[in-house]
């Protein structure tokens, strides 16, 4: 408790215990995200299970938390015209894409009331959340390596730097899920 930590660092106590979770009152919010989402990863493994089909299992024990199979290539062709579709709602749309594009915290805060400079262990703990989506799903986006839509067609033109990963899964849509669940219980 803080008691211990007060004596230890007055001289006249001992550290804490080992690997104690007490200390993580002590790090700044990047080191207590770090050890959580490492903590997260080390419970889950990944495995080919059948030609186009990918697990996230569960390492302790044989249950598959998640299987996905890998859409073949004609899906994603038949989806151009329904992407091409909405981009005569680029400037309609574009201030909203730009701001998702690497913090999401604005815009769940903007419709949850969350306010991030007073709720640092919600914020952190979203923080583990999304970085922990993060890591599964571009684990997963690697394993499928399912082209973007402008890897299928020049008429596609992204109104932001196309990602440098697969298209599938949505890494956005996993993001906010997670992020509803974890606001949710």
């Amino acid at each position: 408790d803080r008691n211990e930590h007060a004596s230890f660092l007055k001289g006249g106590g001992q550290p804490p215990a080992l690997d104690s979770s007490l200390a993580l009152k002590r790090w700044d919010p990047w080191v207590s995200i770090n050890l959580g989402v490492t903590e997260l990863t080390r419970l889950i493994d990944y495995q080919a299970i059948a030609p186009d089909t990918f697990a996230v299992l569960n390492r302790s024990g044989p249950q598959n938390l998640v299987k996905m199979t890998r859409p073949g290539i004609t899906y994603f062709e038949k989806q151009l015209p329904f992407v091409q579709s909405w981009a005569e709602l680029r400037d309609e749309r574009a201030l909203e894409i730009l701001a998702q594009i690497d913090n999401q915290f604005a815009f769940i805060a903007s419709v949850t009331g969350l306010n991030v400079s007073r709720k640092r262990w919600t914020m952190e703990w979203l923080t583990i959340v999304i970085q922990f989506a993060i890591a599964v799903e571009s684990r997963v986006k690697h394993a499928f390596a399912c082209y973007r839509p402008v890897d299928l067609s020049p008429q596609v033109q992204p109104i932001i730097t196309t990602p440098g990963h697969s298209s599938y899964p949505m890494g956005h849509a996993a993001q906010a899920f997670a992020t509803m669940v974890a606001l949710c219980g």
